[in-house]
């Protein structure tokens, strides 16, 4: 059964660093790296989350039509069952980047050879795991965690950065909005991680033709 798990998870592996091997090509699977297995590890908890987050959003817009059905409608469970959703959409895209599943347009790498289609790989790679830290920089500075430990209240905070992230509440809950949006760090973070482990797996594809 290990042996099993171990090819199934190479199998992911070489899917991961987009080279196409024939049967006649594959003799063996190397054992995924350590960054590997917990990016796929990773992105299984994150495909649980976002599986019991759709049921609530099920579970919620029952509640809603039978609430409403007895002309007594509860109007946070709409707001409540769309932020539900947003973070179950947040944590899928996560985990598809792990495992390259996301829908993409292969035409170009499809008519490269061994060496075209690595470097188109590290490319990608590099390009998604640059936009991460970018996307960081920007949500580091939206949230100003360092500004707001050193503020005397979320008053002075707003009137000194004009931000009122943390101030501002959820439209029909008595909550703050930024709760919800701590879904974007979040993502943020473990993005960027699937996209590390992708490039380092791309870059040491064996079959990469490098030079």
């Amino acid at each position: 059964m290990g042996g099993n798990q171990d090819r199934g998870e190479a199998h992911s592996v070489m899917d991961r660093c987009d080279v196409m091997f024939s049967q006649d090509m594959v003799t063996g699977f190397p054992k995924p790296s350590t960054l590997v297995q917990v990016s796929l590890r990773l992105a299984r908890i994150e495909n649980v989350i976002a599986g019991l987050l759709i049921g609530i959003v099920f579970v919620l817009l029952l509640a809603n039509t039978a609430t409403r059905a007895f002309g007594k409608p509860v109007i946070w469970i709409d707001e409540l069952a769309i932020y539900a959703m947003i973070w179950a959409g947040f944590l899928g895209a996560s985990a598809g980047l792990a495992t390259n599943t996301h829908i993409a347009v292969t035409l170009l790498p499809d008519y490269f050879g061994a060496r075209g289609r690595w470097w188109s790989s590290v490319f990608i790679h590099t390009v998604l795991t640059a936009f991460f830290v970018i996307f960081a920089v920007i949500l580091w500075r939206w949230f100003s965690p360092l500004e707001l430990a050193h503020a005397e209240s979320l008053a002075a905070f707003s009137a000194e950065t004009f931000n009122y992230m943390y101030s501002e509440p959820a439209m029909t809950m008595p909550v703050p909005k930024y709760l919800f949006w701590l879904v974007l760090p979040l993502f943020c973070l473990s993005a960027f991680f699937h996209c590390l482990s992708n490039l380092m797996t791309a870059l040491e594809a064996p079959s990469g033709g490098k030079p």
